[in-house]
């Protein structure tokens, strides 16, 4: 993003929490095309474009005009946006299940996937409404937040999913999948097939994207030193961490621009 650029990250109120991880925006008036990276992170979302489109290009694709209203579906590599003119973007980084409350369908068939949103939700009307009827960044939350409580379904998530999350969360990735199903009492091929419909990662999968995301979290804005940050990580063996590190983002950790302020490290470094 160009030095015009703002970035901000918005908690969730307490009665959406269960569906938000926070609400995101950014905007900047330079419009020249610029291309970004976006990183796995663990956490689906919606996007709302309020300026002038962008275009989007998937790590073995050509680039392809974005809709205004969009979801986007787990990701398992990095993909590159480019905007088309000014930006002005509101997010929605939504809990690793909500997506599925939203589209009632298995995730798995939007991963790596970044559809229009009216193509996977059949009320995307009254989010679109919400995100475009309100003058304000403030407003505009207010206003989503509503939208969601509106039409997700009452129902959660399996526990064994949300738990299972939780778990991983908790110990940053590391934790075994043999071990999460043994905690939880789960069969792996359930617990599997779980992550399939909600999530749309395989348990080993996802832990491996949230296992590299302390690595954005424990650099704090700094290069620092890689072993360190490696070790904070839990890897071991930097020949696995290299290759893990060039697999999700594209690039050696030594070349990576951790303290840059772009689209990546704004949701890699949230928490």
């Amino acid at each position: 993003m160009s030095a015009t650029a703002t970035y901000a990250l918005i908690p969730p109120e307490t009665s959406v929490a269960h569906l938000v991880d926070c609400f995101w925006v950014v905007t900047d008036d330079d419009a020249t095309p610029g291309e970004r990276k976006i990183v796995p992170d663990g956490f689906p979302e919606l996007v709302f474009h309020h300026g002038d489109p962008y275009e989007i290009r998937l790590a073995d694709g050509a680039w392809i005009r974005q809709p205004r209203a969009l979801a986007a579906g787990q990701l398992s590599r990095y993909f590159f946006l480019r905007n088309t003119g000014r930006t002005d973007i509101t997010g929605v980084k939504l809990r690793p299940w909500a997506l599925a409350q939203l589209c009632a369908r298995p995730m798995a068939a939007l991963t790596d996937r970044v559809p229009a949103l009216d193509a996977v939700c059949e009320r995307a009307n009254v989010l679109e409404t919400a995100a475009g009827g309100c003058p304000d960044t403030g407003a505009r939350i207010a206003a989503l937040s509503r939208a969601l409580l509106e039409i997700c379904p009452a129902g959660a998530p399996p526990e064994m999913v949300t738990s299972a999350i939780a778990l991983i969360v908790a110990t940053q990735g590391r934790l075994p999948v043999t071990e999460i199903n043994a905690r939880l009492g789960t069969h792996p091929r359930s617990l599997e097939r779980a992550f399939a419909r909600w999530i749309g990662l395989t348990p080993k999968l996802y832990s491996r994207v949230i296992r590299l995301s302390t690595i954005f979290r424990a650099a704090s804005g700094e290069a620092g030193n890689l072993s360190d940050l490696s070790f904070h990580a839990g890897y071991y063996d930097q020949p696995h961490f290299h290759r893990e590190f060039k697999a999700f983002t594209g690039e050696a950790p030594s070349k990576y621009p951790f303290a840059q302020p772009n689209m990546a490290n704004l949701f890699l470094n949230r928490a």
